[in-house]
């Protein structure tokens, strides 16, 4: 079974996956005073864009407030309007001058959660 894990990072676009919040914050301090492109929790909450939505951002390796603020941050883009994989693609790239490659990635997500749902049917059929 695939779960996600509360405390992953990625961090300047390496994945690092914590056993523990202790472990992921120690990496998360080490990383903050060079970097501000990480990615934080199981929803991946990114600081560069929205790290000013929690206080401090080891916030975010708590699994509520991880989702939370992810479902905040979506809603917010739902309200520039588009499709599902657009507003998918907008959260993990919201840079407005590469709404193509929000939309790929959005596509790619779309495409694995098809896969996963149809994964379970036939494992509730069988």
């Amino acid at each position: 079974m695939v779960t996600p894990n509360p405390y992953a990072l990625n961090i300047d676009g390496k994945g690092f996956h914590p056993g523990t919040r202790e472990e992921a914050e120690k990496l998360l301090r080490e990383a903050l005073p060079r970097t501000r492109a990480i990615a934080v929790g199981a929803m991946q909450v990114s600081l560069r864009w929205n790290g000013g939505e929690v206080s401090d951002p080891t916030d975010l390796l708590d699994l509520r407030t991880n989702v939370r603020t992810a479902t905040k941050v979506f809603c917010g883009f739902q309200k520039q309007g588009g499709d599902m994989a657009l507003l998918i693609g907008r959260y993990h790239t919201p840079n407005p001058e590469l709404v193509s490659v929000a939309r790929a990635y959005g596509e790619d997500v779309l495409r694995v959660w098809r896969r996963l749902v149809l994964l379970k049917q036939e494992g509730e059929q069988g």
